[in-house]
């Protein structure tokens, strides 16, 4: 397409004053009476590729009079545009003549502001990252002060289990409140427990942050904000200074393959010196992509053979760097027990081959069994190294241990499962003393166990099995805890009077009377669209049934596609279905305890909470179990 139109004002490199992407940036903008031209040039990851719709548009940013875009050149409207090898474009897009008192315009498509307070007349360079406000740096310094714990332990030998706080405060530097950003997520975990415990980070507008978890032992975890991950290094007690950077945002929305990482962090208190070096050092761990392949063209042993030379290539390659760059002590054992984890865990994964000798009958490769001595890695993994629970791999690795052959399975043939278990492990660790991650494994049972039982002397007796060979005090207690909550919430328990609660009761309220089961799902979730379709007929059967029903509760972020979320909702009869805001949702997750989706939970007519981990995929025999007197299985026959 060509703009004829005759010359008026130009201005190169507009002022502006925030930008949400990291993406675009408006090269020039034209001013006359016929027309208004932008430049846009556009930075992104090449062969990736950007579309324009013609919902784009300028609008006065003090009036908010909208000019909708008329014209593009160098692209065609609602056609992918390929970025080309040297990761730039530029185009420009046609819009009406703007009011000739305009002095600031905000850039946008759709219903999102992507660059704010352009400038009609100013031009400027780059912009540099500016500097703390002083009232800022005021509450940093001041909240670090008020940490519990100044002085760290030199080494993880003693205390390794204790409980107590960790404060996260931070700042991002150069932020805008236009951002729209009130909240981030923590997803925290009790690795021993099971339990979840995802935590809001409050953003004020300021551009502060700050968040709090309970912890029982030191952690190297995952904040998100603006879903970008930040690693962090904390021990209970702690108070953790992390100043974040947006040019950092920027360029990440940039390289969206995660090429790139956040090079403007720093961080502040006890541990900061720790956090640095572990942010500094990579780890060249395996490589996910090409697993399917191996597992299809690898003999066990073959696979086995040559991750145990990568493993040990990777351990030797770290070591080196250890010395020359003087890491702590602390950072080295972090970063030994990801090398560990990681490897442990991928030759673990190696065993999930079932689904595609199922697919492929002819891969003789894939009719080759796994036998028992393709899990000694296992010997090269210290099974009592209680450390290795700081890593946030370790979720993962405890996962595959214990679902694996070298854990004994539950059997209903009236054996005590935890003896069995214990007796398997003097037999195949050959220890004088039940391994710590043995014991982590029956505690992790535990929870289900206690959860099914008939009753609470069932449940009693599933703790004391439990509890028998169990030498460490803390794990014991975790025990207790577990069978203390399942006893307070076998009648359910009243919802909290918190912020998060007040988003939930204001969907539930408009059901008031039914027992619902409520389902978080999203769009690209696999397992969500399974159990939703799973569970259509009941829906069909029981349509308006004035006794239960179903709630589905999904966000703007996991369910972008409005399309999608109408057409998937008539076609699947869900009713009750609400698309909240991203905030929203991460409040819901901190209500709810959950870390990953599908996720259900059942409430009572009167609004209780009767199980918040509802077994939506043993639907009926859950109903009748938590509701005698209302249901029978031949009802929902």
């Amino acid at each position: 397409m060509t703009f004829n139109v005759s010359k008026g004002q130009s201005t190169l490199q507009p002022v502006f004053e925030f930008t949400n992407t990291g993406i675009y940036n408006i090269k020039r903008i034209q001013l006359n009476d016929s027309s208004t031209l932008v430049d846009l040039h556009i930075t992104f990851m090449p062969g990736w590729w950007t579309e324009f719709g013609r919902d784009i548009f300028l609008e006065d940013a003090s009036t908010g009079q909208k000019y909708m875009v008329k014209g593009i050149k160098g692209a065609d409207f609602g056609k992918k545009l390929t970025t080309p090898k040297s990761g730039d474009t530029l185009i420009t897009l046609q819009f009406p003549p703007l009011n000739k008192h305009l002095k600031k315009l905000n850039y946008g498509e759709g219903d999102k502001r992507l660059i704010f307070g352009l400038s009609t007349s100013a031009s400027t360079t780059s912009k540099e990252s500016s500097a703390i406000p002083k009232t800022v740096q005021n509450w940093l310094d001041n909240q670090i002060k008020l940490s519990k714990v100044k002085i760290p332990k030199k080494d993880y030998n003693n205390e390794f289990f204790t409980k107590g706080p960790i404060k996260i405060v931070g700042y991002i530097k150069d932020y805008d409140s236009r951002a729209n950003l009130s909240s981030g997520i923590i997803y925290h975990e009790n690795f021993l427990t099971r339990e979840n415990y995802p935590t809001t980070i409050k953003i004020h507008e300021d551009g502060r942050f700050e968040a709090e978890i309970s912890a029982i032992h030191p952690i190297y975890s995952i904040l998100t904000i603006n879903k970008q991950n930040i690693l962090f290094y904390a021990e209970p007690g702690n108070t953790v200074g992390i100043i974040l950077d947006w040019r950092d945002y920027l360029i990440m929305d940039r390289y969206r393959d995660h090429s790139k990482s956040f090079q403007y962090t720093q961080y502040l208190g006890t541990n900061h010196e720790i956090n640095k070096q572990l942010a500094s050092f990579k780890i060249n761990g395996p490589d996910y992509d090409s697993l399917e392949k191996l597992q299809k063209t690898l003999s066990p042993k073959q696979f086995k053979e040559t991750q145990l030379i990568k493993w040990f290539a990777e351990r030797e390659r770290a070591d080196k760097l250890f010395s020359s760059q003087n890491l702590l002590p602390k950072t080295q054992t972090i970063l030994k027990n990801k090398i560990d984890l990681l490897f442990a865990s991928y030759l673990f994964d190696y065993d999930d081959r079932e689904s595609y000798a199922k697919q492929d009958t002819s891969n003789s490769v894939l009719k080759i069994p796994i036998t028992n001595d393709y899990y000694s890695f296992i010997q090269y993994i210290n099974l009592n190294n209680h450390s290795l629970l700081i890593n946030k791999e370790f979720s993962t690795f405890i996962n595959r241990f214990e679902y694996s052959p070298l854990i004994p399975r539950s059997k209903n043939d009236g054996r005590d499962y935890y003896a069995m278990l214990d007796s398997f492990s003097y037999v195949n660790f050959k220890t004088k003393e039940i391994p710590l991650m043995v014991n982590i494994v029956k505690l992790r049972s535990l929870n289900s166990k206690i959860g099914n039982a008939e009753n609470t002397t069932e449940a009693g007796g599933f703790l004391q099995s439990a509890k028998k060979n169990m030498k460490p005090i803390f794990l014991r207690d975790e025990a207790d805890k577990l069978f203390k909550l399942n006893e307070s919430h076998k009648n359910g328990y009243e919802l909290p009077n918190t912020a998060s609660a007040k988003v939930f009761k204001k969907i539930i309220d408009k059901h008031k009377g039914k027992i619902l089961i409520i389902d978080f799902w999203a769009q690209w979730c696999g397992p969500c669209r399974e159990g939703i379709e799973h569970s259509l007929a009941i829906r069909k059967k029981h349509t308006d049934n004035s006794v239960f029903d179903f709630v589905f509760i999904t966000d703007v972020s996991g369910t972008p596609d409005t399309a999608f979320f109408n057409e998937y909702n008539k076609k699947n009869l869900m009713r009750n279905s609400y698309r909240i805001t991203e905030n929203e949702y991460l409040a819901l997750r901190t209500l709810f305890k959950f870390n990953g989706i599908p996720r259900y939970v059942l409430i009572d007519e009167n609004g209780r909470i009767r199980n918040d981990n509802f077994n939506n995929y043993n639907f009926s025999y859950e109903m009748v179990k938590h509701f005698p007197n209302k249901f029978t299985h031949s009802f929902f026959q």
